[in-house]
């Protein structure tokens, strides 16, 4: 049941013999106009607000000040250092709307807005968001908010101004809408939707009821046009979300909307931005769709008070015939749209299959998803409609009855790839298709390195197939270059074993980049192709190799795609290269840490290699990585002086200036206890602990940075860090304390190693 609440709860009787005294129950009607005043004593130089208080009831400052003090006594006024309150607020309430009856609203105005503190105008506007229900309050709100009004113009408001109207809002929701819809609608509204982004929260607010919900919407989606131009210009395809259009999504779930709206009302909303000529229109649209078939992790706003109006949190479906109602028109609604004739036809389908597991086992509308399965199959192969099915089966089918999992087959039956190329979509390039993959090249679901296996083997003899399919390779080739999931290595694999003119598919592969989107292509399936290569022919794969150095689309993924092949004498020479072109981004070579790559170089080789590595911004820890790699794997075929030598180099060119990697423990214990040894690794240490001490005296680092490689550098060579530390004069003897201090260093544990 969803919460609700009403603070306008008329209270009991409580006046006692208080309002018997008319100059007593005057103070207590102006004290209530304010939500909040200050009581100081009116005789040491204070009392300002207490005195235009005073004036709007005809007493003096004095009167008022004794009526606050007899309320406080009563306990109907709450003291907070020299601020005060009427309290409860059932009673503050009913106190200020008899005081708007009993007084002139230009007395109240005159004394209370005109020319009042910021402060005492705030405290009364916001009593006035609290009088919704009386009548002489509609009436100033609506004064202030209509055409010429004292806030009118929204857009132009301070920060004071926007908190006035905000405060304001709950009292006449109509008028305040109308303010709105006269600067968001209006010649200059291009201008002003940016600076109304203060108000999302507001129209959420307002879009409570059902009879302003479009309104309310159609001022959203218009501050989230202006939001979503503005992020576009500093941050082009982001992906990010701005606030108003997660305000206006947070409308549409079946729990906790916060919003009365019908779904016909709704539905209609969706509908006009789905089929919109505007692309931003329709990502909303898109949004809102996603968020109405939502099926479960529903989460309420943070506040849903407006006022002292009573608010629950919005539509709430009382029965399971509601629920149904609900998904199933949403869903009727979203098949419309899901053809292949409309811009949005394609992401409609994509929300449907992302919903389509929580629909059929959490919503249980199978009747529904059977229907649109099967007219969408009718008119496009639908891959993300089969993957939906089979995750459904693979995840949820142990607790379906047997003719719910019959009914899931046969939908799986309609959907499943039949041709070469819808094969090669829903198995390869889905990006979700190892999921699929598990269940369908396996029996037993728990069996999972035998389904990977098989897996695999399916994307080899797929690639296989498509390189002796020139039509079906032409068609996949801009996505087999952008294709991201596991399985596009194994299908390169195939494309390069069945290969007739291997040469010739690959500078294909190479033109290919030409057409597809600059922030997509992968090098995944090239490296699979060079991998399948190798063993048929490796003169033609240096040649590639050589190649792809100077190629400037190939020349950013060259440490990947030398790593494909392994990397013997000329692999190492490439990527030496590679380092003095620097065309690629130096993270990606802490990829040659992985799978044992550097095992068969030489000491000297791989310490050239790490060297250049190091020399580059950066770089340093990246060679660190790859070291710690080698010595975890294959100690056995490195040289002990050629470790301790790079090792040694490497740590002494740490940056100390600067916040250490909080995954670095674990890196500088290993090298540390391999590298830091003899008399070449005491030299090291002592110059690390003098970098510290020189970065900590210049305020350029924190001791607090490097704590795992103090403790590294003291269990492995605790006399020299000691005398590095604590020599030269007092002033560097104290600051090498103050550094152990500051390391938490100074116990007996850490000392028991000097």
């Amino acid at each position: 049941m969803p919460h609700q609440s009403n603070i306008r709860t008329q209270p009991a009787s409580w006046t006692g013999t208080f309002h018997k005294a008319p100059a007593r129950q005057a103070c207590a009607q102006a004290l209530s106009l304010v939500y909040s005043f200050q009581g100081e004593d009116v005789s040491d130089g204070g009392g300002a607000e207490l005195f235009r208080l005073a004036a709007v009831v005809g007493k003096s400052a004095q009167e008022v000040f004794q009526g606050a003090a007899e309320l406080h006594r009563r306990n109907l006024v709450q003291r907070r250092g020299v601020w005060r309150a009427v309290l409860p607020q059932a009673i503050a309430n009913r106190l200020a709307a008899r005081a708007l009856q009993d007084i002139r609203s230009a007395t109240v105005e005159a004394w209370l807005v005109n020319g009042a503190p910021e402060r005492l105008v705030r405290s009364f506007s916001r009593r006035l968001g609290y009088l919704d229900a009386c009548p002489e309050a509609r009436r100033i709100v609506r004064r202030w908010l209509g055409n010429g009004g004292w806030l009118a113009n929204v857009a132009e408001f301070n920060d004071f101004g926007a908190t006035l109207f905000n405060n304001v809002a709950p009292v006449d929701p109509e008028a305040s809408l109308s303010a709105l819809e006269r600067v968001l609608l209006g010649p200059e509204s291009d201008t002003v939707a940016q600076q109304c982004g203060r108000y999302v929260p507001l129209l959420l607010s307002l879009a409570y009821d059902a009879t302003l919900f479009e309104r309310s919407t159609a001022l959203l989606l218009r501050i989230a046009e202006a939001q979503g131009a503005e992020s576009a210009g500093v941050r082009p395809s982001n992906g990010d979300v701005n606030e108003a259009s997660r305000a206006f999504t947070s409308l549409f779930p079946i729990h906790f909307s916060g919003a009365h709206a019908t779904l016909d009302q709704r539905l209609g909303v969706i509908r006009s931005l789905v089929l919109s000529d505007n692309s931003g229109n329709r990502t909303l649209g898109l949004m809102a769709l996603k968020a109405a078939l939502e099926t479960s992790h529903f989460s309420p706003r943070v506040n849903f008070e407006f006022g002292a109006r009573s608010r629950d949190y919005g539509y709430w479906p009382r029965t399971r015939d509601a629920v149904r109602e609900w998904f199933g028109r949403t869903i009727r609604m979203a098949e419309m749209v899901a053809c292949p004739d409309h811009p949005s036809a394609a992401q409609v389908r994509t929300v449907l299959a992302d919903k389509f597991r929580g629909l059929w086992t959490g919503a249980l509308m199978h009747d529904d998803l059977e229907r649109v399965c099967r007219a969408i199959s009718e008119k496009v192969f639908w891959t993300e409609g089969w993957i939906a099915v089979r995750q459904t089966i693979f995840y949820d089918s142990k607790g379906f009855t047997p003719e719910v999992s019959a009914r899931l087959a046969s939908l799986e039956a309609i959907l499943e790839p039949r041709s070469l190329v819808q094969r090669v979509r829903s198995i390869i390039l889905a990006e979700s298709a190892s999921y699929v993959g598990l269940a369908l090249t396996s029996n037993d679901p728990e069996n999972i390195p035998d389904a990977m296996s098989k897996l695999e083997t399916t994307a080899y003899d797929l690639g296989k197939a498509v390189v002796s399919d020139e039509a079906a390779f032409l068609e996949l080739l801009p996505e087999l270059i952008c294709g991201k999931s596991e399985q596009v290595w194994s299908f390169g694999r195939g494309l390069a074993e069945a290969a007739k003119e291997p040469r010739a598919i690959w500078s294909q592969m190479v033109g290919g980049l030409k057409l597809a989107p600059e922030d997509k292509p992968t090098p995944h399936v090239f490296r699979g192709f060079l991998n399948g290569l190798q063993m048929r022919d490796p003169k033609l794969v240096s040649a590639l190799l050589d190649d792809a150095l100077e190629n400037e689309a190939l020349a950013q993924w060259f440490p990947v795609m030398q790593m494909a092949v392994g990397i013997d004498k000329e692999g190492l020479k490439r990527l030496i290269r590679s380092l003095e072109l620097g065309k690629a981004w130096i993270g990606i070579y802490r990829n040659l840490g992985g799978g044992g790559l550097t095992h068969q170089l030489s000491g000297r080789d791989f310490n050239d290699l790490l060297l250049k590595i190091a020399d580059k911004p950066g770089g340093v820890d990246i060679a660190l990585d790859i070291l710690c790699m080698r010595l975890s794997f294959a100690r056995s075929q490195s040289s002990t002086s050629e470790i301790v030598e790079i090792g040694c180099e490497l740590l002494r060119r740490l940056k100390l200036a600067q916040r250490a990697d909080p995954g670095v423990g674990y890196r500088l214990e290993m090298i540390g206890r391999h590298c830091l040894v003899g008399e070449r690794g005491a030299a090291t240490v002592r110059e690390i602990c003098g970098n510290l001490k020189d970065a900590v005296s210049k305020s350029e680092t924190s001791v607090f940075y490097h704590r795992d490689l103090l403790q590294v550098l003291f269990r492995t060579q605790p006399l020299a860090a000691l005398q590095s530390l604590c020599a030269g004069g007092p002033m560097e003897a104290k600051l090498g304390v103050r550094i152990l201090d500051e390391a938490g260093l100074l116990q007996a544990r850490a000392l028991d190693a000097i």
